[in-house]
């Protein structure tokens, strides 16, 4: 364990020697470059009492590197580290006399103690002053979850910024996501925002997280409508992450099912105007143009945007003619939007196949009902 050798002369065939560990090696030598082990015999015989003069020792605050070995593996092998022992344990880690393969044993060793006796508050002092970076070559992820059970958050953070918090204990990471969330004051940080989505993807968090996440991610579409339906459930404001969804659905073209539902409280919480017409434009091309179902909460606010006169895509009010020409039954209000509609349709000469589906007298009104319809949909 110790790096260097230490010579003792031999007079008169007795050498007093310093032996710390019962399996420390003897050695003799010819004074120049030749060892000699089995070839020349030797008795031991020793003098004092280990365990007495170690104890009186250390009560005198003793550091020797040979009386801190002796205290961790006098016996022969290296002893659990316990409260008796573990001030010797943290002294060998910080001495430069013993070497790099020992210092490494001993830090998994602390380890594993640290991880086990986590209620010891005594412990947390020592803990401050590591080598860090030490310690992580033994066990990063030991090192990481010991950090975060101490409650020792900006350290653990720190770590896992520096080496990943992969393998790392879920439920130590959403501890730790939570409290760093508390401890920025919710404001926006990239490593913790990668944080925060791992432990959801992982199926673990919280309110806070949540919170987190629905202010600041902008990841692909499906995880942010999963975040939001979480977040929904926990009862977390969704707005913010709301208008991000309706952006990226109309960026990658993509509709979701959920869209409706998002706009509808997007909308209630006085969304932008822009952003709304923007996707009022969009669902209405995706149900003309691509065939999908206009939902009934998007026709309305169509209808009442042609109710009011507002300038909009002609898009819009054939997707609402065509959602009208698909309804078993409507209202006063709804058939006269659909004249209207039909009007601008005679008036610019458009013709749709969905025309066929509208009741006998609007078929009569506007020649459609001898009329054979061939449609080629072009992307």
């Amino acid at each position: 364990q110790l790096k260097n050798e230490e010579v003792s002369p031999l007079i008169h065939g007795t050498a007093y020697i310093r032996r710390y560990t019962p399996d420390a090696r003897i050695l003799f030598s010819n004074g120049q470059t030749k060892r000699y082990s089995s070839t020349v015999a030797y008795s031991v015989e020793p003098l004092m009492d280990r365990k007495e003069l170690s104890d009186k020792c250390r009560a005198c605050g003793v550091g020797d590197p040979g009386l801190i070995l002796n205290i961790c593996a006098g016996g022969g092998k290296m002893e659990p580290v316990s409260l008796r022992n573990i001030d010797a344990y943290q002294k060998m880690v910080e001495l430069p006399d013993f070497t790099s393969s020992c210092k490494m044993d001993v830090r998994e060793r602390l380890l594993e103690y640290y991880s086990e006796n986590a209620e010891n508050d005594t412990l947390d002092h020592y803990l401050r002053q590591i080598d860090y970076v030490e310690f992580a070559k033994v066990n990063k992820v030991l090192l990481i979850e010991v950090m975060i059970s101490r409650g020792m958050y900006d350290i653990a953070f720190d770590l896992l910024t520096r080496y990943g918090f992969e393998h790392v204990d879920v439920g130590h990471l959403v501890r730790l996501t939570s409290r760093m969330i508390s401890k920025m004051e919710g404001r926006e940080d990239e490593e913790l925002l990668l944080l925060s989505a791992y432990v959801f993807r992982k199926g673990k968090y919280d309110e806070r997280t949540l919170s987190y996440l629905v202010a600041y991610f902008n990841g692909s579409l499906s995880e942010m409508v999963n975040i939001r339906m979480s977040a929904k459930a926990f009862y977390v404001e969704t707005y913010p992450i709301d208008e991000r969804i309706l952006m990226r659905a109309m960026f990658i073209r993509r509709p979701v099912e959920e869209g409706p539902e998002i706009l509808e409280h997007y909308i209630h919480e006085a969304g932008k105007k822009k952003v709304i017409k923007a996707y009022l434009i969009f669902s209405a091309n995706a149900a003309f143009m691509g065939g999908k179902q206009l939902d009934g909460f998007i026709a309305k606010n169509i209808a009442a945007d042609v109710d009011r006169g507002e300038e909009m895509d002609i898009v819009c009010r054939l997707a609402l003619l065509k959602y009208y020409s698909e309804k078993d039954e409507l209202t006063i209000h709804e058939e006269n939007q659909l004249d209207s509609l039909l009007e601008e349709c005679a008036a610019r000469g458009l013709r749709f196949r969905f025309l066929q589906n509208l009741p006998g007298p609007y078929l009569t009104q506007y020649q459609l009902e001898d009329k054979v319809f061939v449609e080629h949909m072009a992307s």
